[in-house]
């Protein structure tokens, strides 16, 4: 089964070192966008670009990477 969306947000950051906090900071995401995003509670298909854009900044991969829902 493919990884969620919430889940490969997890996985790059913890591989990454980073916490919740520091990657909002780094990405300018607010705290609560972010919770709800890692717990899937709000989908990846319904996020902004901008900060689609700025959380795979953040964590050094590409948009595509960040969104793709086949891996």
């Amino acid at each position: 089964m493919p990884e969620s969306f919430g889940q490969r947000l997890v996985t790059l950051r913890t591989r990454r070192g980073m916490s919740q906090i520091g990657l909002c900071r780094t990405a300018h995401v607010a705290p609560s966008t972010l919770n709800y995003l890692e717990r899937d509670l709000r989908s990846g298909d319904k996020l902004s670009l901008g900060i689609a854009k700025r959380l795979a900044t953040a964590l050094g991969v590409t948009l595509d990477y960040l969104a793709d829902d086949t891996q």
